[in-house]
């Protein structure tokens, strides 16, 4: 008694799903190495469908053995599926942090991110732009973070201070000891306490809640509120953004996006350097930027948002009988480019259309407000012409001697000198 021949056509389905997957990949292969495709090549999507026509491919294999294997395989991905689903609903209910666990965001959940008290942490990290443009062999910083009771980055508890410095990541300055930061030197000069009221990642109006919700006394106080052109518009799009909608866009939380996010950084071909074409060399050492999209005019309305909270916050601290001056830092392309050599492909053939004219809007605007306003573009790029670094090669913030800079160019601008000139 002869069997019946197996039916082919199953064969026949995994072999053209399998005979797809290169012509696919052929089709889809980037013209140059993109650092966001799996191994620079390929865009994550068809890298999935790929994926997929694997899984097709099993399956037509499996029908053609026979019904045990077919059932084996249906219950086997009925399984891997579930598996799958119960994962991604608990990343999309954050009961999971995958951009975290798998390192492809900065979730603004690090140290100086939030205000816990007495929080101590000593560690290495990577600079903010070896994180974001996926950077080989770039140095990690060693950090050594302790906040008060308020949560900020000071080292000892105090109910208050003569100075405050309130702003964000630039005044926490996370890649530098605490007596190389700003309200180090200054305390050291003065002579006078001095106490950080900063977090990472705030806007001007979150640095302001910030002051407030310490309840600070501000009487005979210096209130120096600082700005940074680099990101605060955008932050302050972003916090309206955030009051609408609360939540993480459900991509950003997805199990098999950061899966594939992470396995392109990992992917990334050896030798390629994925910042290339946003760097420049001074110095002798080759610094890398983030400023590659430019700050869009459309932002330019958020000028005037943010002189609201600068004149909010000055007329509070005038009131109970303070002093308040701000300040601005000036972004790393802004203050190198003039004396940086840039690579022939770079994105940042035009400097100043990239970076804009956001530090003069605000001198005027705080010009007719009448708030005393200091620009740290000028002394940064004095010490720069002289050759001497200012900021970290692979972050957006300043090094050491570039927080040494700002503080001697505050302690000789006349606003602060004639409120330490007694009588007060």
């Amino acid at each position: 008694m002869h069997s019946k021949p197996r039916d082919k056509r199953p064969l026949a389905v995994s072999a053209a799903a399998l005979a797809a997957i290169p012509l696919l990949l052929l089709a889809t292969r980037a013209p140059e190495i993109n650092k966001f495709y799996v191994c620079g090549a390929w865009p994550k999507k068809w890298v999935l469908l790929s994926l997929a026509l694997v899984w097709v491919a099993a399956g037509g294999v499996a029908v053609w053995r026979s019904r045990r294997a077919a059932f084996g395989f249906a219950l086997a991905s009925l399984m891997g599926f579930l598996v799958l689903g119960l994962l991604e609903l608990l990343g999309i209910a954050g009961l999971l942090n995958y951009p975290a666990a798998f390192g492809t965001r900065d979730t603004g959940t690090g140290i100086g991110y939030q205000a816990i008290p007495h929080q101590v942490y000593e560690g290495n990290t990577i600079g903010n732009i070896t994180f974001e443009w996926t950077l080989r062999d770039r140095p990690e910083y060693p950090i050594a973070f302790r906040s008060d009771q308020y949560g900020f980055r000071n080292p000892t508890d105090r109910d208050s201070a003569e100075v405050y410095l309130v702003g964000d990541s630039f005044v926490v300055a996370g890649l530098v000891d605490f007596p190389q930061t700003l309200a180090g030197r200054l305390e050291a000069t003065l002579q006078r306490p001095v106490m950080n009221v900063a977090l990472t990642g705030l806007s001007p109006a979150g640095a302001r809640d910030l002051l407030y919700g310490a309840k600070l006394p501000l009487e005979k106080r210096l209130v120096v509120q600082f700005l940074f052109e680099g990101n605060d518009l955008r932050d302050t799009v972003w916090d309206r953004q955030e009051r609408e909608d609360q939540s993480a866009p459900l991509r950003t939380r997805s199990l098999t996006v950061n899966l594939l996010d992470a396995f392109a950084r990992w992917s990334l071909p050896a030798g390629y350097d994925p910042g290339y074409d946003r760097s420049a060399t001074f110095a002798g050492e080759r610094y890398y930027f983030k400023e590659i999209h430019g700050w869009s005019e459309e932002l330019a309305p958020e000028v005037e948002t943010i002189m609201g909270t600068l004149r909010e916050v000055r007329d509070r601290v005038e009131a109970a009988g303070g002093r308040y001056v701000v300040a601005m830092f000036p972004t790393k392309l802004r203050v190198l480019a003039p004396y940086a050599e840039f690579p022939p492909e770079t994105l940042l053939a035009d400097p100043p259309e990239i970076y804009g004219p956001q530090t003069e809007r605000f001198r005027v605007a705080c010009a007719e407000a009448g708030i005393p306003y200091l620009d740290l573009t000028a002394p940064l790029q004095a010490a720069t012409a002289r050759g001497e670094t200012t900021f970290f090669t692979d972050d957006t913030h300043l090094d050491a001697h570039g927080l040494e800079v700002c503080a001697e160019a505050l302690l000789a601008w006349e606003p602060i000198r004639s409120w330490l000139t007694p009588p007060r």
